[in-house]
C-alpha cells in the first residue's frame, strides 16, 4: 500500500512539473515571437525600479520627441549612461547625509507641531480675551450712540456727502430715516454682520428715494457742483453772467450724470436678475423640463406606461387607488 501511494505521489509531482514546465515554454516561445524592441523594452520595464525610466526608456522617449537617428540615440545613450553612473556615485556617497538631513527635519517638524498646539491654545485665549473687552466697551455706549454710527454707514458716502445741500426739512426727515432703521438693527441686536448691514442699507435707499427724488436730489448736487467749481475760480473776479454760465454748466452735468448713474443701476438689476435666472435655471433644468412637457402632452398613454418608473407621472389620486401588494400574515378575518 505504501508503494501506491508513492508512485501516486510521483506521478503527481512529475505533471505538475510539466504543466509548469510546459506553462513557462509557451510564455517564453511567445515572447521570442515578439519583435526584438519589444523584448527589450518588456526586459527593461522587469528590471527598472519602480516609478523610474531606464536609460534605454529614456531614449525611447528623446527619439519620439526629437526624431533622433541611430547615431543620435548611441550618443544620448552614452550621455544617459555617464549621468546615471554620476548620479549612483553622488548617492553612494551623500546619500546617507541627505537621509540623515531628512531625519533631523522629520524631528523638526514634530517639534514644530508641537509647537504650534500651543501656540493655538494661547490664540484661542487671546481671542476670547478680546471677545470679553468688546463685550465690555461695547456695553460703555447707549443704543442711541450706537444708532449714529450704524446710521452713518447704512447712508453711504455718496448719497450722504450732499445732505448739506439739501433743504433742512428734508435733512431732517431723512436723518430721522436712518436713525430709526439703525435703532431696529440695535435693538435686534443685528448691527454687525457685514451682510446684514448690506442688505439694510439697500432697504433704507428705497425708503429713502420716497422723499429724495431725482428732482431734489439734482437741485442739492447741482448747488454742490458750483460751489466746488467755484472754490477753483473764485480768485478770477468772475462777472454774475460767468457765474449764471457756470451754473447752467454744473446742473446739465449733474443732469446727464444722474441719467447715466439711474441707467446704469437699472441695467446693474437687471443683469443681476438675468444671471440668477440662469443659474437657477442651467442646461439640466431645460432639458428636464423639455422632458416633462414630452410626457405630459406628446406621448400616448401607452408610451407613458413603457417609461421607466422615474418619468412615470402618477397623480395623488391614483397613488391611492392602486392596491396594496403586501399579503396580510395569519387568517383573514371576513
Amino acid at each position: 500500500m505504501k508503494t501506491m501511494k508513492n508512485a501516486k505521489s510521483i506521478a503527481i509531482a512529475i505533471v505538475l512539473a510539466a504543466m509548469l514546465t510546459g506553462s513557462l515554454t509557451a510564455a517564453e516561445t511567445r515572447k521570442a515571437r515578439l519583435p526584438a524592441k519589444t523584448q527589450k523594452k518588456l526586459s527593461a520595464r522587469a528590471t527598472r525600479a519602480p516609478g523610474k525610466l531606464t536609460v534605454q526608456q529614456q531614449v525611447w522617449r528623446y527619439t519620439h520627441y526629437y526624431k533622433l537617428n541611430e547615431a543620435d540615440q548611441a550618443r544620448i545613450e552614452k550621455i544617459l549612461l555617464a549621468q546615471q553612473k554620476d548620479m549612483a556615485d553622488f548617492n553612494k556617497v551623500h546619500g546617507p547625509k541627505i537621509a540623515a538631513v531628512d531625519e533631523q527635519i522629520k524631528k523638526l517638524k514634530d517639534e514644530i507641531k508641537e509647537l504650534e498646539k500651543t501656540k493655538s491654545v494661547q490664540l484661542k485665549v487671546l481671542a476670547e480675551l478680546k471677545l470679553d473687552h468688546e463685550a465690555e466697551l461695547d456695553k460703555a455706549f447707549t443704543d442711541e450712540q450706537k444708532a449714529t454710527l450704524v446710521a452713518t454707514y447704512l447712508k453711504g458716502y455718496d448719497t450722504a456727502s450732499f445732505w448739506k445741500y439739501l433743504p433742512k426739512e428734508v435733512q431732517a426727515t431723512l436723518e430721522e430715516q436712518c436713525q430709526a432703521a439703525a435703532m431696529e438693527l440695535i435693538l435686534a441686536g443685528n448691527s454687525k454682520p457685514p451682510a446684514v448691514l448690506r442688505d439694510a442699507s439697500r432697504k433704507l435707499r428705497a425708503t429713502l428715494d420716497k422723499t429724495l427724488t431725482p428732482e431734489v436730489r439734482q437741485a442739492a448736487e447741482t448747488r454742490q457742483m458750483q460751489e466746488y467749481t467755484m472754490r477753483g475760480f473764485a480768485r478770477y473776479e468772475l462777472t454774475d453772467d460767468q457765474k449764471a454760465r457756470i451754473g447752467e454748466l454744473c446742473a446739465k452735468n449733474v443732469k446727464d450724470r444722474l441719467a447715466i448713474s439711474g441707467r446704469y443701476r437699472q441695467l446693474s438689476d437687471d443683469l443681476n436678475a438675468m444671471r440668477r435666472t440662469m443659474y437657477k435655471s442651467g442646461s439640466s433644468s431645460y432639458h428636464h423640463a423639455i422632458r416633462t412637457e414630452v410626457v405630459e402632452k406628446i406621448l400616448t398613454e401607452e408610451q407613458k406606461k413603457r417609461l421607466p418608473g422615474k418619468y412615470r407621472k402618477t397623480s395623488t389620486k391614483d397613488k391611492k387607488a392602486k392596491p396594496s401588494k403586501k399579503k396580510s400574515k395569519g387568517n383573514s378575518t371576513i
